[in-house]
């Protein structure tokens, strides 16, 4: 909590403002910092704990085989995370992904193949269709997917850490992805990368990021 002592040019503040409520007490503007609720009801925090509570069910159903295999994959990725912990990492992203190519998976993958990043990674905006375009040069597959995310910066918040949004999945074979322009300003930056992922829900390290400006 606050103290703040009325001047000449501000002599009263209430109701809320970036989260935290002003109020008058004995002549004096107090301001309560907000609090965060410990359940968030955003959609994508709704959607993860959906998903755990969802795909926590499936792997207690599992055969001990299939728990066995997971077992083993796990030890291909580290030393420090179980089959459970495979199993929900790998699915979660298949179910976060949206797309209607990629099913969930009982079985484990038979090895650890993750993808390589994106070559040649560009992005534009297009006045023409008002859109914001990523593009790459390989993978060309129809089996592997590439997922863009991008961060508006002027106009919306200009810092060294951008909170990242989830555009969307789309099958690499494309070779491009679009970013509807239409909420942004003209003269908004957007920052954005991808990265690839298979089948199985393994991913490849993130492109760079580059920018491009809202005309």
């Amino acid at each position: 909590m606050a103290r703040i002592v009325p001047s000449s040019l501000v002599d009263e503040i209430t109701g809320k403002f970036n989260g935290d409520v002003f109020q008058m007490w004995r002549g004096i503007i107090v301001r309560k910092k907000g609090t965060r609720p410990r359940q968030p009801r955003t959609l994508p925090q709704t959607s993860l704990r959906q998903y755990f509570s969802y795909l926590s069910g499936d792997y207690d159903k599992l055969s001990s085989a299939f728990k066995s295999n997971w077992d083993y994959y796990a030890s291909l990725v580290s030393s420090t995370i179980s089959g459970f912990n495979a199993f929900m990492k790998l699915n979660q992203r298949i179910l976060y992904a949206n797309y209607s190519s990629l099913v969930r998976l009982y079985d484990s993958p038979p090895e650890r193949n993750n993808p390589a990043s994106a070559s040649d990674f560009t992005f534009s905006y297009d006045a023409g269709l008002d859109k914001f375009k990523s593009e790459w040069s390989s993978p060309l597959l129809y089996n592997y997917y590439v997922q863009c995310f991008f961060a508006p910066v002027t106009g919306y918040r200009d810092t060294l850490f951008p909170a990242w949004s989830f555009s969307q999945t789309v099958s690499s074979h494309l070779g491009y992805s679009y970013i509807n322009a239409v909420p942004f300003v003209s003269g908004t930056q957007l920052r954005a990368r991808i990265r690839v992922m298979n089948c199985y829900g393994e991913i490849s390290s993130f492109s760079s990021t580059l920018t491009a400006t809202k005309s």
